[in-house]
């Protein structure tokens, strides 16, 4: 789990506050962009007694974060900021009782996040073959036009190897030959095991199970902009969620989280 993940899209924070929960097995992380326009995450608990900050999947948290269980409230940039009857609580060292931070970074338009807080920088795990590789898709300049989850029933490297490589297209998808041109001296993929290796970490995270099993997928599409020329590229992540509902839906992130609320007038 101590390695770089992909997170989700920065073009989901769009705004100062805007805040979404990221779940690796177990453990809660909230992502926000602070009034720097700076993405920071940070420990989804309480420092207090440790309950749940934010329990909804987004929201927006522009005054900062409360906790509902005994409204402690904390900046965006994770330090406590005040407690209920704060005069009764004795001395409290509010530097020391702050959010557990967690790095965070961003590459291609992506939010990475390491639980690992003496992880080294997002760059130099990345290494400049990633960057040289991604450059001429400007993934920054796309944004997502659809969430889709289905659950496959096998590993999930299966799939990963899939989308890796173009070698399956004349025998499995015959009818993008049509449209596609095919150059074995033009083509930019590249059979680095270091490179895909890396890429692969980032956008899956902990490592394959040895058995088959039943795990969750998010698809996302991305449009450059104009869409006349637009170009499409697929990026696949596992989420921790099981199966609860139809193989495809659309999901909408909510806006609002108890998280966010002020607190009650005593």
């Amino acid at each position: 789990m101590r390695v770089w993940q992909i997170a989700g899209r920065v073009d989901e924070l769009p705004k100062i506050g805007d805040w979404k929960q990221h779940r690796i097995l177990d453990q809660s992380f909230v992502i926000v962009r602070g009034k720097d326009d700076k993405p920071r995450g940070f420990v989804n608990a309480c420092r207090h007694r440790g309950n749940l900050l934010c329990n909804a999947a987004a929201g927006n948290a522009k005054r900062g974060f409360v906790c509902q269980y005994h409204l402690w409230s904390y900046d965006l940039d994770g330090r406590l900021r005040g407690m209920l009857r704060e005069n009764l609580a004795g001395p409290v060292d509010k530097r020391e009782n702050s959010l557990l931070e967690v790095p965070v970074d961003t590459f291609a338009g992506f939010i990475f996040i390491n639980p690992d807080p003496n992880a080294q920088p997002l760059s130099q795990f990345l290494g400049p073959e990633v960057t040289e590789l991604l450059a001429p898709y400007h993934l920054d300049e796309m944004v997502a036009v659809m969430d889709v989850r289905e659950p496959l029933d096998c590993n999930w490297k299966v799939v990963l190897d899939a989308f890796e490589e173009g070698y399956h297209i004349n025998g499995i998808h015959p009818q993008l030959l049509n449209v596609l041109t095919i150059d074995p001296a033009t083509t930019r993929y590249r059979s680095s095991t270091t490179t895909v290796s890396r890429w692969h970490r980032s956008r899956c995270g902990a490592p394959a199970p040895r058995s088959r099993s039943r795990q969750s997928w998010t698809w996302l599409r991305h449009f450059r902009r104009p869409l006349r020329s637009s170009r499409v590229s697929r990026y696949w992540s596992p989420t921790t969620a099981t199966r609860t509902g139809p193989s495809t839906s659309r999901t909408e992130s909510p806006r609002e989280s108890s998280c966010s609320r002020p607190p009650a007038t005593p």
